[in-house]
């Protein structure tokens, strides 16, 4: 009732959740009835978003641990604690995780200590050496990298670690499309360049709006090797063909527009959410990057937007929800 839930859904949920049994039929024995006290039914629509607004107190808890920004996707939690120097920041991480294991023991949930992660991010090595946390229990060393949510994040935010990841991950796909193309059968090029786009390149872009843009041109080039050979297959063009009439030959764009196109798109997406969406607030607010080499999915969308002739004050029509 805090969050504005309305009073019938609130009834409704609770004759959901409510007197909930269950047996197991096999062949042609019955188990006995068991009744669910805790949990969420699955496979309802509904489980996922109850989970959420019961999860919903714990970013609450973790925002008021000073300088840190709670992230929850699913059953995924993530804390961003901030410092001036690390021994602040690291102490700051404590608390943090002090205060999830404090309220997961609250609410009857279970952290995993052993599968949680750390990482320093910071332009000095020596920020990231013997720098741990516990986590319920557990002593959590920072490594020099972490997985989440499908993307590998590292120390410097380069994603170096992520795109050699996906190049291990995207060639077996590239060798797949290689085995159908045999001279008696298999797929012709038309039917290849509607597979390859999201065969391939499909997996290269998972969340690739989010961190492509800040992706150095060093470990671009990585992805573009793999497109590259992606195209060969389709066209049947050799290793020799220019890079830029291969891609064209293929009707694949070379993942440097991908990366425009997608903080742009990402960008516009972001602008036309409500004021208070924090995806909104992180497009709107305006930050002086401390290095020139650093850039992200705000700077190159706005670059991109000037570049075609778009220029602030600009109106977006806002997002409908469906």
């Amino acid at each position: 009732m805090e969050m504005g839930v309305p009073r019938c859904l609130y009834n409704w949920t609770w004759q959901f959740l409510r007197d909930r049994r269950a047996t197991v039929e096999y062949q042609s024995a019955t188990s006995g009835e068991r009744v669910f006290r805790a949990g969420l039914p699955q496979g309802s629509v509904l489980s996922p978003a109850l989970f959420l607004l019961w999860a919903a107190p714990l970013a609450a808890e973790l925002q008021r641990v000073p300088g840190t920004t709670a992230f929850l996707y699913a059953d995924d939690t993530a804390a961003l604690c901030a410092g001036n120097d690390i021994q602040v920041a690291r102490q700051r991480a404590q608390q943090a995780a002090d205060t999830l294991a404090q309220w997961a023991q609250a609410n009857k949930m279970t952290v995993a200590g052993q599968k949680t992660q750390a990482l320093v991010l910071s332009q000095w090595p020596r920020d990231a050496a013997n720098c741990s946390v516990k986590v319920a229990g557990e002593t959590v060393t920072a490594g020099d990298q972490l997985k989440l949510l499908g993307v590998t994040l590292d120390r410097l935010l380069h994603f170096g670690p992520h795109c050699r990841s996906l190049r291990q991950r995207v060639r077996p796909r590239t060798a797949h499309l290689r085995k159908l193309t045999g001279r008696e059968w298999g797929l012709q090029e038309q039917q290849l360049r509607v597979v390859a786009p999201g065969y391939v390149r499909g997996a290269l872009e998972h969340a690739a709006a989010a961190w492509l843009p800040a992706t150095s041109p060093t470990h671009l080039g990585l992805l573009e090797v793999e497109m590259r050979a992606a195209a060969r297959v389709v066209t049947g063009c050799p290793r020799s063909t220019p890079a830029h009439g291969l891609m064209a030959e293929a009707g694949l764009a070379p993942v440097a527009e991908r990366r425009t196109a997608l903080a742009a798109r990402l960008l516009a997406k972001a602008r036309a959410l409500p004021e208070d969406d924090p995806l909104r607030t992180v497009a709107d607010r305006e930050v002086r990057s401390r290095l020139s080499a650093v850039s992200g999915w705000r700077g190159v969308g706005e670059e991109a937007w000037r570049e075609a002739g778009i220029t602030p004050p600009i109106s977006i029509e806002p997002l409908v929800h469906k």
